[in-house]
């Protein structure tokens, strides 16, 4: 885990899904928290294909306690997860999905929907300060013209696990070299200008 973060401010949590560390989604993301840095946010970077994530192996005992049975790097995430008062989750588009690593991530969260629906039957939130959060979806496809739908709605089946409500998208094409999003002036400008909104937004 990469942690950029300074003392005050609300905590503005990235999740880089890449395999290929410094690539364009990553460098998106670094630019989105820059600009909510800047703003006053707290920032924190979690490289998802450097964690210890075992794959859900569906043994559907999460159901009963809300809690998985495999014990590693997602326990610690998926509290992150429940503190930040923003997510940003910055992907590449492989075969119109997220690459596998980020998806054994996700395939873990069963547990926390089934947290979640514990936690309605009892009327109370999953979140520490009961209020949903904000989520930030980052794509980055080679293609000029791709199928964004099944990443969109795997992402978003994970917002909602942990009640974080979507705020905005930034869907970007036509990206094939690492380093292409790093020489466009527009696209870094863009990013940190999101970032900055959503550090606004979550501070009203």
């Amino acid at each position: 885990m990469n942690d950029r973060s300074h003392d005050a401010g609300s905590l503005i949590l990235g999740l880089a899904a890449s395999t290929r560390r410094g690539g364009n989604s990553d460098t998106l993301l670094r630019e989105i928290l820059r600009g909510a840095d800047r703003a006053g946010a707290e920032t924190e970077t979690i490289a998802l294909s450097e964690l210890n994530v075992a794959a859900c192996i569906g043994c559907q005992r999460c159901r009963a306690t809300g809690e998985c049975v495999l014990i590693d790097d997602f326990q610690t995430v998926s509290r992150r997860l429940l503190e930040a008062n923003a997510v940003v989750f910055a992907t590449p588009v492989y075969f119109w999905n997220v690459p596998s690593t980020a998806k054994a991530f996700i395939d873990r969260n069963q547990s926390t929907g089934a947290r979640r629906a514990l936690a309605r039957d009892q009327g109370v939130s999953l979140r520490p300060a009961g209020e949903t959060a904000l989520g930030l979806l980052v794509a980055v496809a080679a293609d000029p013209t791709p199928k964004f739908s099944g990443l969109k709605q795997t992402v978003d089946a994970l917002f909602r696990a942990y009640e974080i409500t979507p705020w905005d998208e930034f869907l970007v094409t036509g990206l094939f070299e690492p380093d292409e999003a790093a020489k466009s002036k527009d696209l870094l400008e863009r990013a940190r200008e999101l970032g900055t909104r959503l550090a606004e937004a979550i501070e009203r």
